[in-house]
């Protein structure tokens, strides 16, 4: 899909590509409920995120989706759209699935995660590009992991491996890795998941976050602290920005 919006075609098949890109919103928001015009152009394979606004208008006739500008700090606004009941019955329909009974409630929306949780929804869409399934969002986590670690998103990679994803934007106290890698070292020892990845909108937060946390050396559990062996504790550990996961590049990952 991605690098042909401009290739001219009959309006029969002009009408199926658009109800196929109407069909990959509609199951991306069965799940994530809202996005942004970002993160849904990166869904569909279009450059430009204000391209995505006619098809998402379309949908919003139809009574799928409904939009809401929030406000966010600094005095910007970012406009998102989200699923209805009656979208989530036309999906479920449509898939043959139960439908789900999540519409969006702007009011619900808090500045404080909502940045996270678009970063959290730009890696899932890059995600289904790159061959990831089974994607299950950590605050939808029924149960947590071993070492009561809640990751931001757990998902099987293009190799089967299930993979804890934690999203970083921002960089973290040290004495709090401490704590997040040793929940992580023992969800791997009790098989919860194969591997953590770690993802980065840009290189040099994933230089720093990496850093800090391949130069632990020792982590608490139960309040002992044990010593971590790196040839052994952080063969599956790995470190990527989105781009670099969604394309493979440099084998990120188990194979």
């Amino acid at each position: 899909m991605r690098g042909h919006e401009n290739v001219s075609i009959g309006p029969g098949a002009a009408r199926l590509r658009a109800r196929d890109k109407e069909v990959l919103i509609l199951r991306f928001l069965r799940q994530e409920v809202w996005s942004s015009l970002k993160v849904l152009s990166v869904l569909i394979g279009i450059a430009t995120p204000r391209s995505v606004t006619p098809t998402l208008q379309r949908m919003a006739n139809m009574g799928w989706l409904r939009q809401h500008v929030q406000p966010v700090l600094g005095g910007w606004s970012i406009p998102l759209w989200g699923i209805t009941l009656a979208g989530q019955r036309w999906i479920a329909e449509h898939d043959g699935v139960e439908p789900l009974h999540a519409d969006f409630e702007p009011w619900r929306l808090g500045e404080s995660k909502l940045r996270h949780d678009l970063d959290v929804q730009e890696v899932h869409a890059r995600g289904l590009h790159a061959g990831w399934t089974h994607w299950v969002n950590g605050n939808r986590m029924k149960v947590l992991l071993t070492g009561d670690k809640r990751p931001d998103a757990l998902a099987t990679s293009p190799a089967g491996h299930r993979t804890a994803l934690e999203i970083e934007r921002t960089y973290k106290a040290s004495r709090r890795y401490e704590g997040v890698l040793s929940s992580y070292l023992q969800s791997l020892k009790a098989g919860d998941v194969a591997q953590v990845i770690w993802l980065f909108p840009h290189e040099d937060r994933l230089i720093q976050v990496r850093d800090a946390i391949l130069g632990i050396t020792s982590v608490p559990v139960d309040g002992i602290y044990y010593p971590v062996e790196p040839a052994r504790h952080h063969r599956a550990l790995f470190f990527a920005t989105y781009v670099e996961w969604e394309f493979g590049a440099s084998q990120i990952g188990l194979a």
